[in-house]
């Protein structure tokens, strides 16, 4: 179980653009596990999110928002003798219960995972690691849809294509992270995290008398993570972590890179799990 509060950089900056959007929210999840061989796992994840401040996409200001439901099959990892390479790798099927993959009329997803880590004698134990994943989606369309027209008077059949959102899915998508922590002390760790996102979208639909051509056809969109945090562990099975995570579009509006690491789609968290299972 954990709780989740996060808050972006630029709410407590409200002259760092035209716009002050302040945003605030917190999360609680549930992820129950089960590893039921040495070398086996089943986990499940789901949670429940709400912004306190006033949501842009929300139709209430007290709406709480569901992540998509999260089944996977995994093994946490096999040593390679002499290398001491740990391969680890897991299945994971992606229910549709969010909002956000409903209004993309997802209707499954499926990803699976392969890991690679080292360890070396580095203090309490540093760790090096890579994770690579592929996800293909089954969408009802291909682009995402409205709950209702755009053009509100609008009524039956003719209005079709004012619900589709003209927004192309993504197909399939590929993920690169590589990871590194460190155990300073046996209550106290430290790690930072970097990662490049693929979404490969559905083909263009090609409608006869249509003359106009996109000069520059996007079929793929690219995305960038950052991460740095701080664990503690008091007690066995109660861990608080602090720290800070950008995810966001490769390039930003005018072509140009976003800054690494802290740039508007910052937030810094403070998170607390609980781990029952370590009690017993």
């Amino acid at each position: 179980m954990s709780l989740s509060q996060s808050v972006s950089l630029l709410t407590f900056d409200p002259s760092a653009e035209l716009d002050y959007n302040p945003y605030y929210a917190i999360t609680f999840g549930v992820a129950p596990h089960w590893r039921w061989h040495p070398k086996l796992y089943t986990s499940a994840s789901l949670s429940f999110s709400r912004e306190v401040t006033q949501p842009d996409a929300r139709n209430r200001p007290d709406e709480i928002w569901l992540s998509d439901t999260k089944l996977t099959f995994g093994t946490p990892g096999w040593t390679i003798p002499g290398v001491k390479l740990v391969v680890g790798g897991r299945v994971t099927s992606i229910f549709a219960t969010s909002p956000t993959s409903q209004a993309q009329t997802l209707n499954y997803g499926l990803e699976t995972a392969l890991s690679l880590s080292r360890s070396f004698p580095v203090l309490g134990g540093l760790s090096v690691g890579y994770g690579g994943s592929v996800r293909t989606n089954f969408h009802e369309f291909t682009t995402g849809e409205l709950e209702a027209p755009k053009i509100a008077s609008c009524r039956g059949q003719t209005c079709a294509e004012l619900v589709n959102t003209g927004v192309r899915n993504s197909q399939y998508q590929q993920g690169h992270t590589t990871r590194l922590s460190l155990i300073v002390l046996p209550w106290l760790n430290i790690s930072t995290s970097f990662g490049v996102y693929l979404s490969h979208l559905y083909p263009d639909a090609s409608i006869e008398g249509v003359s106009n051509e996109t000069l520059e056809p996007v079929s793929t969109r690219y995305a960038v993570s950052y991460g740095f945090g701080v664990g503690l562990t008091p007690i066995q099975g109660v861990t608080t972590s602090l720290g800070l995570s950008t995810f966001n579009p490769q390039r930003t509006p005018a072509n140009e890179y976003y800054e690494p690491y802290i740039n508007r789609y910052s937030q810094v968290y403070l998170d607390l799990r609980l781990t029952p299972g370590a009690w017993f």
